[in-house]
């Protein structure tokens, strides 16, 4: 019960101070929130991200007391988040919002993310989540962990959606500002599209991210897939276009839905003849276009 939360603490407390606690190797965490309710265990982890953050950074100095509550805080938020939590849509973004690290390592740093993903499954991305997306990538600036810079990352696809604030010198503003002027219907079977990437951007497509490309296409339908690709796909002969990190991830994945709409590739491969203004950034696109025409040489 969460009542208990003060005796456990004491508990540990009081084996740290007789130096008989290892706090990695001891059940005790673990085992308070498996017993946890589970209505209790959100509550629990918002209230422990406040203490966490209000800790501050580890002294100077090393400091005994600033440790032992540091450290099981920060153990009780990763425990909460492995565990079963029944969170809502408001549920997640309270979360986002208290989600604070101080060196970004571990677990703890993509599961708000996850967790938001699994609330907001099937249904579109509100205001209300795009301000807890930017609350949080902003307690991320400054960390380098591989954990943080994957976090901030996914956070940054999950902004793009925000119509308030489409890109300023990116080609894929277009597309924002096309998805912003649809139905709400057929924007939200693109935004669901758009969704649908893997978390680690140079994973590739298996059959399991295609069988549900299908899937989610089929909200859409092929034929409006290609219409609109007809109608975004034009590009200046001359100039440099220009390609951001997210707006990348964005059009890679237009790419990769060729997959099951075979009959768009003419038009997906226009992109071949783009002046890029960053072809770093453009590389997985293009990398995705050949994956494509291989596909379609195998089927011939």
């Amino acid at each position: 019960m969460l009542s208990d939360w003060p005796s456990v603490v004491k508990s540990l407390h009081d084996r740290h101070r007789a130096n008989t606690l290892n706090l990695f190797q001891d059940r005790t965490l673990a085992d308070f929130v498996a017993k946890l309710a589970i209505a209790d265990r959100v509550p629990l982890l918002l209230g422990a991200y406040t203490r966490y953050r209000d800790l501050g950074p580890p002294p100077d100095e090393f400091d005994s007391a600033h440790y032992f509550e540091s450290s099981i805080y920060s153990l009780l938020i990763s425990h909460l988040l492995a565990s079963q939590l029944h969170a809502t849509e408001d549920d997640v973004c309270a979360i986002l919002r208290a989600s604070f690290h101080f060196c970004g390592h571990g677990g703890d740093v993509l599961a708000p993310i996850r967790l938001a993903e699994k609330a907001f499954a099937g249904r579109p991305y509100t205001v209300e989540l795009f301000d807890a997306a930017l609350a949080y990538r902003e307690t991320l600036q400054g960390l380098t962990s591989v954990q943080a810079q994957l976090a901030k990352q996914e956070l940054s696809w999950t902004l793009w959606h925000d119509q308030r604030h489409p890109e300023k010198h990116c080609w894929t503003r277009a597309l924002q500002l096309s998805l912003a002027a649809m139905p709400r219907d057929e924007a939200f079977a693109w935004q669901w599209m758009l969704r649908h990437t893997t978390h680690a951007s140079s994973q590739a497509r298996g059959r399991t991210w295609l069988s549900e490309a299908e899937r989610r296409l089929e909200q859409l339908g092929a034929r409006c897939y290609r219409t609109r690709l007809e109608q975004w796909f034009v590009f200046p002969e001359k100039e440099c276009v220009r390609l951001n990190p997210p707006g990348s991830n964005m059009l890679r994945i237009l790419v990769s839905y060729g997959a099951v709409v075979p009959a768009a590739l003419p038009v997906l491969e226009r992109l071949s003849g783009v002046n890029w203004a960053t072809p770093d950034t453009a590389h997985k696109v293009m990398t995705g276009l050949a994956w494509l025409q291989k596909r379609k040489k195998r089927t011939r």
